[in-house]
């Protein structure tokens, strides 16, 4: 995959992350009044795939950046 490609991936997974954690949170508010326990079950997985999301974009986007730096010190014979 592309470098520009990747970063453009790995922004994505980040802002699909932050998604993820907005509408957790709302539906986990609006849950807790009437349904506690279904709402504390909703509230982590929402929270596992918001961390997942966030901690894959990451990883991506360090990688582009680790690629670049090990190809421009790379010995030159």
């Amino acid at each position: 995959m592309r470098p520009l490609w990747r970063i453009f991936g790995g922004i994505g997974l980040v802002a699909v992350s932050v998604v993820a954690a907005i509408v957790t949170m709302a539906w986990w508010i609006r849950l807790l009044q009437t349904i506690p326990a279904e709402s504390w079950l909703i509230f982590g997985v929402g929270l596992s795939v918001s961390t997942a999301a966030a901690l894959w974009g990451v990883w991506i986007l360090l990688g582009v950046f680790r690629d670049r730096e090990e190809s421009h010190s790379a010995p030159q014979e």
